[in-house]
């Protein structure tokens, strides 16, 4: 179960936080979006961060 923990972050989670968890994961590189349920919302990888703040997505 832990290797599935750290691929886990919630919806409220900022961008930041996303990105911090996506450098650790390096070779693993997807996190799994939830809500406070954990109910899966989606995926987020470090692909489409960067199309994100291509289209001018902040912090």
């Amino acid at each position: 179960m832990e290797l599935v923990n750290k691929h886990i972050i919630n919806q409220n989670d900022s961008v930041r936080e996303s990105l911090i968890k996506l450098d650790l994961l390096a070779s693993d590189a997807i996190l799994f979006v939830v809500d406070s349920n954990l109910t899966l919302l989606g995926s987020l990888t470090d692909g489409d961060l960067r199309r994100g703040f291509i289209k001018g997505l902040g912090f």
